[in-house]
């Protein structure tokens, strides 16, 4: 099991939701 896969896939969620979250909370 790669370690680095799993943490990329990761980061790129938290990243993407952190995106989504911000751009709610700045628009409402």
């Amino acid at each position: 099991m790669s370690n680095d896969g799993v943490n990329a896939g990761r980061r790129r969620f938290l990243v993407a939701a952190t995106s989504v979250v911000g751009a709610a909370g700045a628009v409402g």
